[in-house]
């Protein structure tokens, strides 16, 4: 028998949107509110992490203002009449503690 678990939640309960670097295991995070750009530059090594002008750039800026809008809970978007949730498969990967310490 297989167990899978899985996770639900509102735009709203997103706090941070965060990027680690492939090279050093740097990390930046952003509150969708204060999510301004695209990191392209890792702050502690240099190294890149999303390459300035590619499709990845376009969609993770776009995401950001989706969020941004999405996500604002004194917005109410007009014609939405319902709670938007996205749901998640945790299936096979741990889920951190809040209150962990990093590696």
């Amino acid at each position: 028998m297989t167990k899978e678990s899985r996770i639900l939640f509102e735009l709203t309960d997103i706090i941070s949107i965060n990027f680690e670097c492939q090279n050093c295991g740097g990390k930046i995070g952003f509150s969708p509110q204060n999510w301004k750009s695209v990191p392209c530059k890792c702050s502690n090594c240099g190294g890149l992490l999303v390459a300035a002008g590619s499709d990845a750039e376009k969609l993770l800026g776009s995401l950001s203002e989706n969020l941004k809008g999405l996500g604002d809970p004194e917005k109410k978007l007009k014609g939405l009449n319902a709670i938007l949730r996205m749901e998640f498969s945790n299936e096979g990967k741990a889920i951190p503690s809040p209150n962990a310490p990093e590696d």
